[in-house]
């Protein structure tokens, strides 16, 4: 997956564990984008994509999703 998210335009993937609070066990994914534009761009081109839904459907028969933050960084 990451390998798609960099191809498409995705500057960062990373993937960690909870190890405290209510997720506990759940693992996270974090991927960023260099600006909104991108962002658009990348997910427009995941829904046209059939390889990338076909990965989405094979992870999806072995994981859930729970939760969906979308968080925007600001540089001081």
């Amino acid at each position: 997956m990451k390998a798609y998210w960099q191809n498409h335009g995705g500057v960062g993937y990373r993937l960690f564990r909870c190890h405290t609070g209510s997720y506990v066990g759940h693992w996270m994914v974090i991927v960023t984008y260099p600006d909104w534009t991108t962002y658009a761009q990348l997910q427009d081109s995941f829904a046209a994509d059939a390889d990338y839904q076909q990965l989405v459907s094979e992870i999806g028969q072995i994981v859930t999703m729970v939760r969906r933050e979308l968080v925007t960084e600001f540089q001081l």
